[in-house]
């Protein structure tokens, strides 16, 4: 009796057994790294918007002759609509300013905290 030659069944069968497990492991990777993706977007603008934020409160209080600043500050970010800040100003001769960014991402409120000082010059 010859021999063909060929695959047999069973070795098909774990071939693609393999090959789904594999593609389904790819598969449920994909929105774990848009989850990653967005969340660093977001972390980008937050700290985008922080920046701004306390530049703007630097530029306003840090002169000699600028009053004192409030103790107190929020607003909303004009280019990025669903972040928001608020920002606590603390001390006499350095002040601190604990700045908070909140946004809303996938229902669910997110914040980030930044802390700078200055002193008036």
């Amino acid at each position: 009796m010859k021999r063909r030659s060929g695959f047999t069944l069973i070795t098909v069968v774990f071939a693609l057994a393999i090959l789904t497990i594999g593609i389904l492991s790819i598969a449920f990777l994909f929105p774990l790294g848009h989850k990653a993706v967005s969340r660093s977007k977001a972390m980008t603008i937050a700290a985008l918007v922080a920046e701004r934020e306390l530049n703007r409160i630097r530029g306003l209080y840090s002169s000699f002759d600028s009053p004192d600043p409030p103790e107190e500050m929020s607003g909303c970010d004009p280019d990025f609509a669903k972040f928001s800040w608020r920002a606590i100003i603390s001390g006499k001769k350095i002040y601190v300013v604990d700045l908070e960014v909140t946004w809303e991402e996938q229902r669910k409120k997110e914040h980030e905290f930044f802390t700078t000082e200055f002193t008036k010059h």
